[in-house]
């Protein structure tokens, strides 16, 4: 198997990648630009790459990622992206494209690992669509394909609607819809058009997730807390944001049905780059988180750590300019398997041992959290 890296990198950096990828296993085929790489991945015949990694810096990028998630045999295809400069921005920038993980680009160890962690997967696997039927109404067909293809992997039968219309027709069959994801743009009167889905659905509780961005989202961000059941998301944030979203709205749905919240504090979307080691290591790896409550928090990596690691991690707090130092200890950890429907990224779930923990660090910590909690931005895309 091959892993396609689309880049301009030097003949002495190529060699150096080409060395750590076969260590795991995989062969490598090197293209400068994503114009030469979308005409390799869409020729007629051509076998799918086990994985593709991208020069963060390269042009037309976000495109690109877009293009491939549309791919319906690049389906399970991981999407790595490489960037000089290990820093807060790069990395969040380019997970608000969709790539599954963000390396730096002189680590070759990093390089190593995600083929090997993809080496002995079935690129073919698909998880079974066990969590009922999920509808994308938007007008954009890259972008239903998009948040489909994290819908199908979180084990949802997707449907999709391009239109207002279109969406009052497919939540009316059977079986029917247990979440909508709904452009903010796809109606004048938004929360006139839920109304009328949820009244088609004969749902009246009916989940919707509300995605875009601008002046029009914020008004329907405003509008969110007057009505149950749906929830907003920045088209700017990384897709698999969407996924939280989803299973929060649909955690409400199981909450009230049951009375109670076992929950000690609510989670929270914040993504930043994240740093972390084991306990008395030096070298450190990176991640991106994906959520925090007041007890822990989750980081997106290709690379987690095993369950009961004793861990320390650095990261930049909600509204903090200075980083903080946090111990404590994998609670859980979620490898790649397309196989198998995902409630989240592959990554880790890390629960803070307070004991351990520098004080002011978790004071500061602790302290960005309740700001969050008391002021949630839904369409943020980076740390600050």
């Amino acid at each position: 198997m091959t892993a396609l890296l689309v880049g301009n990198y030097s003949t002495e950096h190529r060699d150096a990648i080409d060395a750590a990828i076969s260590r795991a296993g995989l062969s490598t085929t090197f293209v400068a630009d994503t114009a030469q790489a979308k005409q390799r991945l869409l020729a007629p015949g051509a076998p799918p790459p086990r994985c593709v990694f991208v020069d963060g810096a390269t042009a037309g990028m976000g495109a690109f990622v877009r293009m491939l998630r549309g791919q319906a045999r690049l389906f399970s295809v991981p999407v790595f992206a490489t960037v000089a400069n290990v820093a807060d921005q790069p990395f969040a920038d380019a997970h608000a494209y969709g790539v599954d993980d963000v390396i730096s680009d002189r680590d070759m160890g990093a390089f190593t690992r995600r083929a090997a962690v993809l080496a002995h997967l079935d690129s073919l696997a698909r998880p079974s669509a066990s969590q009922g039927v999920a509808v994308v109404a938007h007008a954009d067909a890259i972008v239903r394909q998009l948040y489909g293809r994290i819908l199908r992997q979180a084990g949802f039968d997707p449907a999709f609607a391009a239109d207002a219309s279109e969406l009052l027709s497919v939540v009316a069959r059977e079986p029917k819809p247990r979440i909508v994801v709904v452009a903010h743009d796809l109606d004048k009167d938004l929360m006139g058009l839920i109304r009328q889905a949820r009244a088609r659905a004969e749902l009246p509780l009916l989940a919707h997730a509300i995605v875009g961005h601008g002046p029009g989202m914020r008004e329907v961000e405003a509008q969110v807390g007057e009505h149950e059941a749906v929830d907003a998301l920045s088209s700017l944030a990384p897709p698999d944001n969407l996924l939280f979203v989803v299973n929060e709205l649909l955690r409400r749905e199981f909450v009230r049905g049951k009375g109670e919240d076992q929950r000690a504090s609510t989670r929270l979307l914040f993504g930043t780059l994240s740093a972390f080691r084991t306990a008395g290591e030096i070298r450190s790896v990176y991640g991106f988180s994906y959520n925090l409550s007041r007890e822990g928090l989750y980081v997106k990596t290709y690379d987690p750590p095993a369950r009961d690691t004793e861990l320390w991690l650095e990261m930049r707090p909600p509204m903090e300019l200075i980083g903080v130092h946090l111990r404590g200890r994998v609670m859980w950890s979620r490898k790649p398997d397309p196989s198998a429907a995902a409630s989240a990224p592959p990554g880790f779930g890390l629960r803070i041992e307070a004991a351990a923990c520098p004080p002011g660090d978790l004071a500061r910590y602790e302290a960005a959290y309740e700001q969050l909690l008391a002021q949630p931005r839904i369409s943020y895309r980076v740390a600050a």
